[in-house]
C-alpha cells in the first residue's frame, strides 16, 4: 500500500476566496452595528492576514488570541488567522484579567485582537506578556503599549486574495478547557481536524 501523500495547499482559505467572488454583493455577517457582504469579509480577511504575516511578520504557526464578543470583525480575524496558517487563541469575553493573562501566557501570543471594552484589562495584564508584540484594537488604541487601530491595520495589508500553504499536522486552534479539575489547559486542533 502506497504511503499517504500530503500536499501544501491551503484548501479553506480557498474555499473562502471562491465564495468571496461567488457571493460577493450577499450579506455574509449581520452584526448589531454593521454587516458585511461576501466580498468584504473577503477583502477585510486577505488584508488581515497579509498585514499579519508580512507587516507583522508572523510565521505559521504562531498564535494570535482573539478576544473579541460576537462581531464581524471576529469572523475577518478567523478567516485571516486560516489564511495565514496563524493558530487562534480565542479567550472568552467573560475571563477574569487574571484568567486572561494566564490563556494569554501559556499559548505565547504574539498578536492580540480585541476591542476597547477589553482595554483597561490589557493594559493591567501587558506587562506580564513577554511574547505579546501587538495588540489590535477595533475602535481604539490609548494607553496601551504597542496597539495598532483595526482600520490602521487592514490599511497595511492588501485585499489581493491572500493564503499560506498548510498541511494536515499544522496547528489550527488552541482552545483552552474551563479548568473544572485545576487550571485550564490549552488543546490544540490541527488543519486536518477542523
Amino acid at each position: 500500500m502506497l504511503a499517504e501523500q500530503t500536499v501544501a495547499t491551503n484548501a479553506l482559505a480557498e474555499l473562502l476566496s471562491r465564495a468571496g467572488q461567488q457571493f460577493a454583493r450577499r450579506e455574509a455577517v449581520v452584526g448589531e452595528r454593521s454587516s458585511m457582504t461576501f466580498a468584504e469579509v473577503e477583502a477585510d480577511s486577505n488584508r488581515l492576514a497579509s498585514y499579519l504575516s508580512i507587516a507583522l511578520r508572523l510565521k505559521k504557526g504562531e498564535r494570535v488570541a482573539i478576544l473579541l464578543p460576537n462581531c464581524p470583525e471576529f469572523v475577518v480575524t478567523d478567516f485571516a488567522l486560516i489564511k495565514a496558517g496563524l493558530i487562534r487563541v480565542p479567550v472568552n469575553p467573560r475571563y477574569t484579567a487574571h484568567e486572561i493573562e494566564f490563556i494569554m501566557s501559556h499559548s505565547a501570543a504574539a498578536v492580540l485582537v480585541t476591542s476597547a471594552a477589553f482595554l483597561s484589562v490589557v493594559g493591567e495584564i501587558r506587562p506580564a506578556l513577554a511574547s505579546l508584540r501587538c495588540v489590535i484594537v477595533l475602535d481604539s488604541t490609548p494607553g496601551v503599549p504597542g496597539a495598532v487601530g483595526w482600520r490602521d491595520a487592514l490599511d497595511q495589508g492588501t485585499a489581493a486574495t491572500f493564503a499560506v500553504d498548510t498541511v494536515d499536522d499544522d496547528g489550527y486552534m488552541l482552545a483552552y478547557t474551563s479548568g473544572t479539575t485545576g487550571r485550564p489547559k490549552g488543546a490544540l486542533t490541527t488543519v486536518k481536524s477542523r
